[in-house]
């Protein structure tokens, strides 16, 4: 696991972008919004034994040690990311599992700088908690930005937070 979480995050160095997804079900929608973000996708991980079954279906040999979830990459990262002094914004979960989860991580990787959002508030365009939200990012500068609200709420949330506010 950790080959795999340096090699996909190598980009951070270079100071580049990319956007990494955990994909469940939800993303065989078909809804144009959700191909959209999954189109822009620099690299999509099967996230779930459905999925996994879906591609045995479609004659692809996958097989259960290649469902990798954003829970088998946290420890890794976050040791990665407190290492290379990466800077981390976790949005998502009530404010309480938030800062809880932050403070364990900074008590299991020393020197890892992680600030918390919850996920729970006014995604809307223009509107006031998502314009302070997205003010609060982008003065953090994460080199990591996480972000776990739901599907499809994180996918819509994202796309749109990319193309037209966050500096990447």
């Amino acid at each position: 696991m950790n080959k795999l979480v340096e090699q996909e995050f190598a980009s951070v160095k270079n100071g580049l972008s990319r956007t990494i997804i955990f994909t469940a079900s939800t993303c065989f929608t078909g809804h144009p919004k959700l191909k959209e973000f999954y189109s822009h996708a620099h690299s999509t991980y099967v996230d779930g034994m459905p999925l996994v079954a879906l591609g045995r279906l479609y004659g692809y040999p996958l097989q259960r040690e290649q469902r990798v979830t954003n829970v088998d990459w946290t420890g890794p990262l976050m040791e990665l990311a407190a290492s290379r002094g990466w800077r981390v914004f976790n949005l998502g979960s009530s404010k309480q599992v938030a800062e809880q989860g932050a403070a364990k991580l900074r008590n299991l990787y020393p020197g890892l700088q992680i600030e918390v959002s919850d996920g729970f508030f006014d995604a809307r365009r223009g509107s006031a908690e998502n314009e302070a939200l997205v003010k609060r990012i982008n003065a953090y500068r994460p080199d990591l930005l996480m972000v776990g609200m739901g599907m499809p709420r994180q996918e819509y949330w994202t796309q749109e937070i990319f193309r037209s506010w966050m500096p990447m």
